[in-house]
């Protein structure tokens, strides 16, 4: 749970440092917060709960170096590193996550260049450009690298050494190219949007009621996130390049890469694109909140209707006693079932 609580706390900064308000921030940290699937793994503690926080926590630092003064580049991005270190140390797929944020900075270093190639252009620009540039070695190679072979000292204290490690390591490359039987909860990563797999965690039987543990998204949230990011980087785009460039990154970037993953992939995969998907829409809700009139209406009611989604669905991420009757029907399509 301390790690869920610390995700509510990232999706509203990200929010803030995206847009600079903190009203985007707090809509974006209720959404998140009214997800199941991100409920039932902070609950349940899962290791998909920690990568989520600590690869959201990196783009956040990584959303910081593209608008701090050249002078103190260094820190947002030595935060980047150190925090992709720890994401890689949970999960191998933050090596997708540091390659998309290498592009993006090398875009963002590209841009600011070639909007000010001269020496008589905006200085501050034009230092930022280099120093971003100047940093990505140590970002996105040795400062991780240190912090995932730190996260294998006390392997290294019991006594194994170097080619224990390699050892170790083509194990679990195998295991994960060996996960790929079919599983009644797996699911491609085009349908993880669709919130149209859960994963199924426990069920017991007590009185002649059920308990469930079933993890998925919040059909509300995550049906329109897609359409919403895209949306809303689209308007970003000429206007706030570097705030577009973390959204999409963080979104697109952390989800479509398992399209090329060689094992088998579950709805929870898709969990640290969420963060960013909420923000997207807190923009929009934000908007029409701002906007007066239907669209005030619109925004409240949606808000309204996710949070009642979540509560109906509550008993089944929780393992309320229910009967038989009362699963069916919350569990609305045949997939879920």
């Amino acid at each position: 749970m301390l790690f869920g609580a610390a995700g509510i706390l990232v999706a509203f900064a990200l929010g803030r440092e995206l847009t600079g308000s903190a009203a985007i921030g707090a809509v974006a940290a209720g959404l998140l917060l009214a997800d199941g699937l991100f409920f039932v793994e902070s609950r349940l503690g899962m290791s998909n709960i920690v990568y989520a926080v600590l690869a959201n926590g990196a783009l956040l630092a990584f959303a910081r170096a593209l608008n701090a003064p050249p002078a103190t580049t260094w820190r947002p991005l030595l935060a980047t590193g150190l925090l992709l270190g720890l994401a890689g140390a949970t999960k191998w797929s933050a090596v997708a996550l540091a390659g998309a944020i290498g592009l993006g900075l090398c875009w963002r270093g590209f841009g600011l260049w070639r909007a000010h190639p001269r020496p008589d252009g905006d200085p501050a620009a034009a230092d930022r450009s280099p120093a971003l540039l100047r940093w990505l070695p140590l970002v996105l190679v040795a400062v991780p690298a240190a912090v995932y072979l730190a996260a294998y000292l006390h392997f290294f204290l019991i006594g194994h050494g170097w080619a224990d490690l390699l050892d170790l390591h083509r194990a679990m490359l195998a295991y994960h190219r060996g996960v790929g039987a079919p599983h009644p909860d797996a699911s491609a990563w085009w349908e993880w949007p669709l919130a149209a797999s859960p994963i199924r965690y426990f069920a017991a039987e007590e009185g002649g009621r059920r308990l469930s543990v079933i993890a998925n998204g919040n059909p509300l949230l995550w049906w329109p996130m897609a359409v919403a990011v895209a949306w809303v980087a689209v308007d970003w785009w000429g206007r706030r390049p570097a705030a577009a460039a973390v959204l999409l990154v963080g979104f697109f970037g952390q989800w479509l890469p398992w399209a090329l993953s060689p094992r088998g992939t579950f709805a929870y995969h898709f969990l640290p694109a969420v963060p960013l998907g909420c923000v997207a829409l807190a923009v929009l809700l934000v908007g029409g909140w701002r906007g007066g009139g239907w669209r005030r209406s619109v925004a409240v009611g949606y808000v309204l209707a996710v949070a009642a989604v979540f509560a109906y669905a509550y008993p089944l991420h929780a393992a309320v006693p229910l009967t038989p009757e009362e699963i069916d029907a919350r569990l609305w399509f045949a997939r879920w079932r």
